[in-house]
C-alpha cells in the first residue's frame, strides 16, 4: 500500500476536477486545453478535437519533424517554472503551464496551436526553425486567430490553472499519505484501555516495593502516549506538543540522565499554533540520544520559537559533540529515534506547503541546531 514518492498527477487529481477546469478555460479563451502527466498521458475532451498542425505532403520528413519539435518542447518543459510559450518549427504559437511540485515536474497544461501577429510571435521562443516551410497566408487561416492582449490573456489564464492544480495536488497528496498512516496505525493498533490499565498497576506495584521513582516515570510515559494515540488528522497547539516533550524529558532525567537540563524560551503567541503531533519531541529525542550521548555531565536541550519576518522558527539546541553536516548526519544519516528527520519534514510540508523548510547548523565539539522554519502566513500566529 506504499504510495510511490512522484506519483502521477492523475492517480491523484480527480479526472471531473480536471476536466472541469479544461472546460473553463475552453470557455474563457476558446481554444482547446490539454493536460499532460509526467509520463505522457493526455486527457482532453473527446467531443473537442485538439488542434494540431496539418500535415503537408510537400514537406519532407514532416512527422520526423514534427516529433523532433515536440520532443524538445517537452524538454524545455521539464526544465522551465513559469508558462513557456513557443513556436514550432512551421511557426504556429502555443502555450503550456508546468506543473512541478517541490521541484519534480508532474506534467503540463497545453493550449492548442494556434497564429498571431509579429508583434506576439516575438514573445514566443522559437523551435527548430524552418523558414522554407513557413506556413503560408492559406495554412494560417486553417488557424484559430489570437489578437496580442488574447494572448496575454491566455497565458494569464492557464498561468492560474496551473498554481491551481499544483496546490490541489499537494493537498490531494497529502490527503492519500494521511490515509496510509492512518492504515499503517490501524495495523498496530493497541488498546489504549488495556495499555494504560497494565501502566497503572505497574506504578501500584513499583510503590508497594518502594520504587518511589519508577510511578513518576510511569505516569510521564502514559502522558506521551495518550497524546501520540490521538488521531492522526487532529493538529496540537505548540502548548501540547511542548507538554510531551516535558513528559519525555522528565522520563530520561529519571532513568539515569539526573543533571540533563532542558528548557524552552517562546515568544508571546507562538504557543497557540497548531502544528502535526510529534514535530518537536523527536528533535528533542535525537538531541538527547545523539549528540549528549557522550556528554558525563548531562547536558543542555533548550528549544526556542520566534518569529522571523517571514517565518515562525522552532528550534531545538544542544551543547554536545556536534558533527560535521558536510560529512555526517546525527544518528544515521539524520534518521532520528523513532521518527525520521525525514518523517518529520515531510508532514510539515503536507501541512505548510513548499514555503517550509529546515536547517541544520553543527560543528564538532560545538552542539547542534536543528530548525522547522513554518511561513508565517501559514502559521496563524
Amino acid at each position: 500500500m506504499d504510495l510511490p514518492e512522484k506519483t502521477p498527477v492523475f492517480d491523484v487529481l480527480p479526472r471531473d476536477v480536471i476536466q472541469k477546469l479544461m472546460d473553463d478555460i475552453y470557455d474563457a479563451v476558446g481554444l482547446q486545453v490539454t493536460m499532460v502527466d509526467c509520463h505522457g498521458e493526455r486527457i482532453a475532451r473527446a467531443d473537442r478535437q485538439e488542434i494540431r498542425c496539418v500535415p503537408s505532403p510537400d514537406i519532407p520528413d514532416f512527422e520526423a519533424r514534427c516529433a523532433a519539435c515536440r520532443t524538445e518542447v517537452e524538454r524545455r518543459a521539464r526544465e522551465k517554472d513559469g508558462v513557456y510559450i513557443y513556436r514550432c518549427w512551421r511557426g504556429l504559437m502555443s502555450a503550456l503551464a508546468p506543473i512541478r511540485v517541490d521541484g519534480q515536474y508532474l506534467g503540463r497544461l497545453e493550449i492548442s496551436v494556434f497564429v498571431s501577429s509579429p508583434e506576439s510571435m516575438a514573445l514566443a521562443e522559437q523551435i527548430n526553425p524552418e523558414p522554407r516551410f513557413a506556413l503560408s497566408e492559406t495554412e494560417r487561416k486553417q488557424y484559430p486567430f489570437l489578437y496580442r492582449e488574447r494572448v496575454l490573456d491566455t497565458i494569464s489564464i492557464i498561468r492560474i490553472a496551473a498554481g491551481y492544480l499544483t496546490e490541489l495536488y499537494r493537498r490531494q497528496r497529502a490527503e492519500q499519505l494521511q490515509s496510509l498512516a492512518e492504515f499503517k496505525a490501524l495495523q498496530s493498533q493497541i488498546r489504549p484501555h488495556f495499555l494504560f490499565n497494565t501502566l497503572n498497576s505497574i506504578s501500584q506495584l513499583a510503590l508497594l516495593e518502594g520504587a518511589e521513582q519508577t510511578p513518576e516515570a510511569i505516569y510521564s510515559l502514559a502522558g506521551i502516549l495518550r497524546r501520540t494515540m490521538k488521531q492522526h488528522t487532529q493538529m496540537i497547539p505548540l502548548t501540547e506538543e511542548l507538554q510531551l516533550v516535558s513528559d519525555y524529558v522528565r522520563i530520561k532525567q529519571l532513568t539515569g540522565r539526573e543533571t540533563l537540563q532542558y528548557s524552552a524560551e517562546i515568544e508571546e503567541g507562538i504557543d497557540r499554533m497548531l502544528l502535526p503531533p510529534l514535530c518537536v519531541q523527536p528533535l528533542v529525542e535525537n538531541a538527547i540520544t545523539h549528540s549528549l550521548e557522550a556528554n558525563q555531565q548531562g547536558g543542555h536541550v533548550r528549544f526556542t520559537a520566534h518569529r522571523s519576518e517571514t517565518h515562525v522558527i522552532l528550534s531545538v539546541t544542544d551543547d554536545g559533540i556536534g558533527f560535521d553536516p558536510n560529512h555526517t548526519q546525527p544518528g544515521n544519516n539524520g534518521e532520528m529515534s523513532g521518527i525520521g528527520l525525514s518523517n518529520v519534514t515531510t508532514r510539515l510540508e503536507n501541512f505548510f506547503g513548499a514555503g517550509f523548510h529546515y536547517k541544520i547548523r553543527s560543528a564538532p565539539g560545538r552542539g547542534t541546531t536543528v530548525s522547522l522554519c513554518i511561513p508565517r502566513d501559514k502559521a496563524g500566529v
